[in-house]
């Protein structure tokens, strides 16, 4: 496939990606909302805990293979390949739920509530669905078939969000959400292995096993670490603080995470298959990642700013006022996601030129530094864990930065100058509502001034660059010339 065409591809892919997302993101969080107005924080603080250990366990399971599928340029032997990697994910799913039913009353009494034994037994059985379907998804992902993905996830949210609500109605409490979560995945899988053409053969190849784990070993490295930055912190909130705090940061990191979803989660998949693409030419994986990296950050450092701004009216607004908190966590985690996002798709970049360890060095780098932090500032109080968990990853950009200096020769100077004009817009826009706000005394005003703000950045932005604000527009309007124009500029 050539790079023209490519890009012809990866125009489309984004469309549906970003369409399924849009759709996941508006959907999700919607019926998500419905159940928290009829919940507490406690049951998500309860669901919160056994999910931090089905994810770590998730990430054995699936131990990196479906990315080292993705990755392979090799289409000879994918049949081959492929069947190699769904053996191997559902052994290891199913021996992790077997050693998840047996550690299942230890976990539970580490965390002093015996109801996360029960929650773990039920809702482990994910493990064994989501391996069902890794393959599927993997080689979907790889053939650009978005579109087809877009269905099993629409499908996946639509039902699963109805049964959470229901039972939450009629008081199952956090049950609904345990099994809202499994039907969704079942879903998933029924829909994926209708659409998907490939089907499992009894063929196993270990020479192929071992060349791929050699890949993915890094990526599995990488997603252990990565879960200490993920789910560390609620294990730290699960030690030092009730279930009720653990709720409230869950359930403010998932809301941030899924408003900032809208714009990051369909562009990742489809930034990483093209970069695999054009792994050889690393000129151009550093101009692609510079110009998605600048695009990415045009929504994501506003979208962190104006949640900030509006974090009090928009939490009462949507949750009630059983959620007292929630607005300090939503505040500060906003910025939080938003400024990670600046080196967001650098990862991406490293694992399809085949530098999975990248990843996994930083991680390594940097975790100790993140645990210290998490233990001491959990010993102060709940809000100065919040706010250090800020200053972590103001912190870590530099580590990412770093890295990308030496794989991509993209240092410093060359990363901030490509967001110059978007960052320094939307920090003169966050400094103004701060002290404007202090002036609002009724709440709803500050919608309006966040309706200003958005006009403000945007007119800053435009006349500071007015090539890329143009470029933004007519890749918005799906135009695949100005895409392409996009990656040569940079």
């Amino acid at each position: 496939m050539s790079q023209h065409i490519s890009k012809k591809v990866i125009l489309k892919s984004i469309k549906w990606s970003t369409l399924s997302e849009i759709l996941s993101k508006v959907l999700t969080p919607f019926f998500y909302i419905l159940t928290a107005r009829l919940l507490t924080p406690e049951d998500f603080g309860l669901v919160a805990t056994s999910a931090m250990v089905i994810a770590f366990a998730s990430i054995i399971g699936e131990s990196g293979l479906s990315k080292a599928l993705i990755q392979t340029q090799d289409i000879s032997n994918i049949e081959i390949r492929a069947n190699t990697v769904f053996y191997t994910n559902v052994f290891l799913s199913s021996l992790l739920y077997g050693l998840l039913i047996i550690l299942s009353d230890p976990i539970s009494t580490f965390f002093n509530d015996k109801r996360i034994s029960e929650i773990l037994k039920v809702s482990g059985l994910s493990l064994i669905i989501g391996s069902l379907m890794s393959v599927q998804t993997a080689l979907l992902q790889k053939d650009f078939e978005f579109k087809k993905l877009f269905f099993a996830r629409f499908a996946g949210i639509i039902i699963p969000g109805i049964v959470s609500v229901i039972m939450a109605y009629f008081g199952y409490g956090y049950w609904s959400l345990v099994l809202g979560n499994i039907a969704s995945m079942i879903i998933q899988n029924m829909i994926l292995w209708k659409i998907s053409k490939w089907r499992p053969t009894l063929t196993y190849n270990i020479k192929l096993a071992k060349e791929m784990f050699i890949f993915s070993r890094w990526v599995l490295l990488s997603g252990i670490l990565s879960w200490f930055f993920m789910w560390g912190e609620i294990f730290v909130l699960g030690l030092f603080f009730s279930s009720q705090e653990v709720g409230l940061y869950r359930t403010g990191n998932y809301f941030v995470s899924a408003i900032i979803g809208l714009i990051t989660t369909p562009i990742v998949p489809v930034m990483y298959s093209y970069f695999s693409k054009i792994q050889h030419d690393i000129e151009s994986v550093k101009k692609a990642l510079l110009f998605s990296s600048k695009v990415l950050s045009f929504f994501v450092l506003p979208i962190g700013v104006g949640i900030f701004i509006i974090k009090a009216p928009l939490v009462n607004l949507l949750f009630g006022e059983k959620w007292q908190g929630l607005d300090f966590v939503v505040g500060w985690l906003a910025l939080t996601h938003s400024l990670s996002w600046i080196v967001g798709l650098n990862n991406e970049a490293y694992k399809a030129l085949g530098r999975p360890d990248i990843e996994t060095k930083i991680l390594s780098l940097s975790i100790f530094i993140y645990l210290v932090g998490y233990f001491l500032s959990a010993q102060i109080s709940f809000k100065a864990f919040v706010i250090t968990r800020f200053v972590l990853a103001v912190l870590a950009l530099s580590f990412h930065i770093y890295a990308s200096r030496r794989v991509l020769n993209l240092g410093y100077s060359e990363t901030f100058f490509n967001i110059r004009s978007i960052f320094i817009i939307s920090l003169l826009v966050f400094f103004v509502n701060i002290f404007l706000i202090n002036f609002i005394s009724f709440s709803m005003s500050s919608f309006l001034i966040l309706f200003i703000s958005i006009l403000i950045y945007l007119m800053g932005v435009y006349f500071v660059d007015k090539t890329f604000f143009r470029n933004m527009w007519n890749i918005i309007a799906m135009r695949e010339t100005d895409v392409e124009n996009g990656f040569k500029q940079n």
